[in-house]
Parts: structure tokens; sequence; C-alpha cells
């Protein structure tokens, strides 16, 4: 709401005339103030060098459809767009620099126009091709932790959760360089394991991210992540506080960064009538982003094969851009979901991104080669003969997916004495606690299977055993030979899974193959 002398002067008469609607000095008993927009996130500051790009917005909270908003955004008191978002690219001092707002009014009569809060936008007047920013900052490592509960035991299953672990697990490893801890569907001890894991790879300096795709809620104030496995009645005790845990990891390792993505549900508890401020200290160097504002639901997307928080994750990581100036256009686009509204809390002062390079620091080399030996592949191909009566050969394939999952695939190499022959994966022979995905579900031998779960599913010396199944017809044989079907278990060996079948750090993991490293 207006007073005089608060609207730019470019304003004509009538556009004038609409803003001094004088809501400050009605008279009269019993009347009231127009009802107006209220403005619920500010554009933020930027600080930029030549050649950047940036966003600006504003949420607000529509009391009319979206369509009946009109944006209207000023640069030092001009008039420069009409748009519910300002938007440049390669940017100068000259052009661009100054003192940004953002008028919102209705089309609708009735609704007193409002003003967002004033932002800065500065330009260093140098090439970002000559400087990287104000300073040259790199990361002495990049760690990552994801974990993705979809298979919920008593409260509602969450399809896309593993397509979004599996989204972001393939950016932050082959689009910037993180190494990836990337679990599905882990019970309570699971998780506190994994975070264990997860601090024993970072070290001083390097950049941390954690993103957790799941249920959740908030007590006291606190964010409470819920594994698979939390009951219906006591699940408050079942789950992990986030809060506590991350800034355990910067305690521990002194990250340069520390970025968490919380992609959960922030609704209280029931029993939670009174919700008290944290008494965590939110160290520096941390940057919180939450699907949802505080006490409100997040959602799975509508007509995608992703979550809208992770929809617009991936739209955005890889710019070369302050962390907070990316969440800037996460926010924008999870806004434009009309379901929700993203919410960042954080402690960061200096330009740090997520594509900075890597400066190995100390314990590189060593973390390095823990992790490439965690996620090896067995020796491929893997070719699997069936002699005597068939003759055939398959192939079994090994792509991994995450730690604690892997999709296997089989092919026939050689017919052999068949006339057809074709193998697949008895799914029905897996151990029950798996967790198979498989393109078509009524196959009861598919040729590619996602196997989660993989440490639940060991054998005593700690291998997955794999029912491979040959399914054939050989011609000119008697009747009871002509066709039939092999079974046979291949003991597959997972590197990783040595790690949950012998419950061991990962200190203690790397010094039973500590001869392999020369620099350890």
């Amino acid at each position: 709401m207006y007073g005089p002398g608060s609207l730019p002067a470019q304003l004509h008469d009538q556009e004038r005339s609409n803003y001094y609607a004088e809501p400050l000095s009605l008279q009269g008993a019993g009347q009231q103030n127009p009802p107006c927009v209220a403005v619920l996130i500010q554009p933020q500051h930027q600080d930029l060098a030549t050649g950047d790009s940036f966003l600006l917005f504003c949420s607000v909270k529509n009391f009319v459809k979206p369509e009946d908003l009109i944006f209207n955004w000023y640069r030092n008191n001009t008039f420069v767009e009409s748009n519910s978002k300002f938007m440049r690219a390669d940017v100068n001092p000259r052009e661009h620099q100054g003192d940004y707002y953002c008028v919102i009014k209705s089309r609708i009569a009735g609704y007193s126009p409002v003003r967002s809060s004033t932002c800065v936008v500065n330009i260093a007047q140098i090439s970002s091709a000559n400087i990287e920013r104000p300073q040259n900052f790199f990361a002495t490592d990049k760690v990552a932790l994801l974990i993705g509960n979809g298979d919920y035991r008593y409260h509602r299953r969450l399809p896309e959760a593993l397509n979004d672990l599996e989204k972001l697990t393939d950016i932050l490893q082959n689009e910037l360089n993180f190494k990836t801890l990337s679990f599905a569907n882990l019970s309570c001890p699971e998780m506190h394991k994994a975070f264990i894991w997860f601090s024993e790879l970072a070290s001083e300096g390097c950049y941390c991210v954690f993103y957790f795709g799941g249920h959740g809620f908030q007590k006291d104030g606190k964010t409470y992540l819920m594994p698979v496995d939390a009951t219906e009645s006591n699940y408050h005790k079942d789950c992990l506080e986030a809060d506590w845990e991350l800034e355990n990891i910067q305690r521990r390792c002194s990250p340069s960064l520390t970025l968490a993505l919380l992609d959960t549900c922030r609704r209280r508890q029931k029993m939670d009538y009174v919700l008290r401020r944290p008494d965590t200290s939110f160290l520096s160097n941390m940057v919180i982003a939450y699907a949802t504002t505080e006490s409100r639901e997040a959602y799975e997307g509508t007509g995608s094969n992703y979550g809208i928080f992770v929809g617009a994750l991936q739209n955005h990581l890889t710019k070369p851009v302050r962390v907070t100036h990316m969440l800037d256009y996460v926010q924008e686009d999870v806004k434009e979901s009309g379901c929700q509204i993203s919410e960042v809390r954080q402690t960061l002062t200096e330009y740090r991104c997520l594509t900075d390079e890597i400066k190995p620091g100390t314990h590189f080399d060593r973390n390095h080669f823990i992790w490439m030996f965690m996620h090896g592949k067995p020796s491929m191909p893997i070719k699997l003969q069936y002699p005597n009566k068939t003759d055939a050969m398959v192939r079994l394939t090994v792509d991994y997916i995450l730690t604690n999952a892997v999709r296997l695939s089989l092919k026939v190499l050689n017919k052999g004495k068949c006339q057809q022959c074709r193998a697949g994966i008895d799914i029905r022979r897996l151990n029950k606690r798996a967790h198979v995905v498989c393109r078509d579900q009524h196959d009861i031998y598919p040729e590619c299977v996602d196997i989660y779960h993989s440490q639940h599913v060991l054998m005593k010396d700690g291998r997955l055993p794999v029912p491979v199944v040959l399914v054939y017809v050989i011609p000119d044989v008697p009747p009871d030979d002509a066709c039939g079907n092999h079974v046979h278990r291949y003991p597959l060996s997972l590197p990783f899974t040595h790690l949950w079948q012998e419950k061991r750090s990962l200190a203690e993991y790397s010094a039973s193959f500590s001869f392999l490293i020369p620099f350890m």
C-alpha cells in the first residue's frame, strides 16, 4: 500500500490515481481498507560479473487468478518490463546495474496494488570470461549423499522417488564431478550408516551435497526424514533429524560448502502443539533448500516422471552461478507449478558454485580410490555357457545405477543347438526383501531388471545370487527334451555389498585392500 510520493514519476495520471485510491485516509465508521495482493517472496540482491545472466522474481499470495495479476518491473524508478519474472543475459553495468523492484496490481477492481522490496543488482566491470567471479573459489573435493525413499511399508508409497534419485545422481556424478553415495529405500539404521560413510568421504574444504526425497515432517522447528520402515504410531522416534546430521558433517569435515536439498513435506506433527525454534547453531557455509515452505506439503509432479522440486533442480543445478542464485531459478520454477513454493535458508558468504573446479586436497587420492573401488563393476562381459544339451551362450551385463542398486541385463549371444531361446532373470527366485523394477511387470523372466535393496539379498560371502533362466526349444529331439528351461544362479560379486555385509567403516574397509593404494 502506497502513500504520496512512493510511486515512480513516470506513471501517467490515470495509473497514479489507481495507486492513490485513498486507502490510507478512508473516513467513516465501519469502512474497511480494500483488499490487496500479499508479497510472499521478495526479489533478491545479485552480485554479477559482466557477461553473466540473472533472474528476478517475486512470489505473491493469489487472492485472484494468476492471469488477473500484472507485474510491472522498474529499474532506478524507470519502467522496464511487464512480466511475472525479469530475466537478462549477457549483462553489463551500464544497461543492467541498479535498483530493481516490482509493482503488482490486479485487473479486478477493488484490489490495491503493492510494491515489492527493492533489490540491488551489482555488476563488476570485468568480463566473466577473464575472471571466474570476485574470487577464484575451488573445492578440495566434491561428495554427495542422496537418499530416495519411496517403498514405504506403513505410509503412502512415492513412485517418483527412484526416478528423482537416479536423475540427480546422474547430474551430480557425470556433469558436476561429485563422488555420489546414492541409496534407495533405507531403514533408519541404514540412513545413519550412510551419513557416517558420507562424513568419512568428506574432507576439509570440500563441497558437500545432501539430497533426501521421501516422507518427512517438522517437530520443534526441526525437519525429520522418514525411513521406509517408520511405523504409523511411533514414527517420530524412528526418523532421522536432518538438522543434527548436517551440522555434524559441518563440524567433523569443515566443508567450504554444504548444500542440503530436502524434498519432503514440512507439516508439523499432530502432537507438536507448540513450535519451538531449533537449538542447533546452523553453521557457516551452509545452504538448505526446502521443497516447500514451513508447515506445508510437497507434491510429486503431474504429467512428469519427476517430482516438482527435482524437475526444477535438474534444469538449473549445472548453471555456473552462485548456489543461492541458482536456487532463485529453482524457486521460480517450483512456484510456477501452482502447488508449492520452495524456501531457502543460508549462511553462505562467498560466491561458490557447484561448477567450481576441484583442486585436490590431502585425502583426495585415497577417497577417490575408495569410491571407485566401491562402485566398480565386475569384469565385463560376463558370459554364461550352457554346454551339452543346448550349447547356448548368454551375456550378463551389469550397469550401476545407485550405491545399493544395480541394473542387470541379459542377451543371447549364441543359440547353439536351439531353434529358439531367450534369457531372462527369474524374479520369483530373488529374495523377497529385494525391490525389483522391470519394464514389463507381467514378464516373469525379464531381460532387464533394476534390483534395489541389494544389501538385503546377499549370500553369506557377500555376493548377489542372480537366477538366470534360459528358455529354449530344440528341433529334432524327443518331445520331452524339445523345450524347457534351465536355471543357473550366478553369484555376482559387487564390491560395495561387502561393506554392508561386514559392517565396517570406510577406513577399515579401505585397509583391507591398502596394498593396492601406493599413496596410503
